[in-house]
């Protein structure tokens, strides 16, 4: 229900404001899967992708935004995920290789001219 969903909203940006970073990542998590594949559970995790970051860094961002692409491909943040992990890959060929999927899922999305240029010259 949604009366459920909102007093967890409320749990959670209390445990954020109060610094309880652990509980509130928990609670986002909670959320996302009683949404299931809704706008709320989207909204979720773009909060979870700043919580990972900020207790995890940017490997922890990487899976959450891997999570995320795994449950919405052609989600409102998907664009934006894939050319994050891009920009965090660790060598030449796999961000060779990630721009190259990016440009298959996102053939006009935000990021096409950076991929574009990956595709044509690799740094």
């Amino acid at each position: 229900p949604a009366d459920d969903l909102d007093a967890l909203e409320a749990e959670a940006e209390r445990a954020w404001q109060a610094g309880e970073l652990e509980l509130a990542e928990r609670t986002l998590q909670r959320i996302a899967r009683k949404a299931g594949r809704s706008r709320r559970a989207e909204l979720a995790y773009a909060d979870l992708f700043a919580l990972a970051r900020q207790r995890r860094g940017s490997a922890g961002q990487v899976a959450m935004w891997k999570a995320y692409l795994a449950r919405f491909p052609r989600g409102e943040f998907a664009d934006d995920a894939r050319a994050g992990i891009c920009h965090r890959a660790s060598d030449t060929n796999a961000v060779s290789a990630c721009w190259a999927d990016y440009l298959v899922h996102h053939p006009r999305g935000a990021h096409v001219s950076e991929a574009e240029r990956w595709r044509a010259t690799p740094p």
